[in-house]
């Protein structure tokens, strides 16, 4: 069996601002795409400036990838719950603090599982 795929953030993010488009706001997907290119990931600090929703999501897409990397070491597939609860620890977010917030995780979480099953599954 091979080493999985490594998830590309940018991606997740993308998916992610697609899937709450329709329910938040449907500009976030070029909001989005617009902070992904002007913010490389090599620049987080780049995000303090950009819209809040959107760089929200990008931080916590990038996070996610680095939280489902650290637990895919120890956990074959990583539960929705612990994702969800290490993401919102990293992001400084409690459950329930802002409605907004507690959706844009989840969704990158779903996001995240989703896309984790997929690149183990392509091996």
């Amino acid at each position: 069996m091979g080493e999985a795929r490594l998830l590309d953030p940018d991606d997740v993010a993308r998916q992610a601002a697609q899937d709450l488009g329709a329910e938040m706001d449907p500009g976030l997907p070029a909001c989005v795409q617009n902070i992904l290119t002007h913010s490389p990931s090599s620049d987080p600090g780049s995000l303090i400036n950009a819209d809040s929703l959107g760089a929200f999501i990008v931080a916590t897409a990038r996070a996610g990838v680095r939280i489902i990397a650290d637990l895919r070491e120890n956990l074959a597939p990583p539960g929705h719950a612990l994702v969800q609860r290490r993401l919102q620890r990293e992001m400084g977010i409690d459950e329930g603090m802002s409605p907004d917030h507690d959706t844009v995780i989840d969704t990158i979480v779903e996001t995240l599982i989703h896309a984790h099953g997929n690149a183990t599954n392509d091996n």
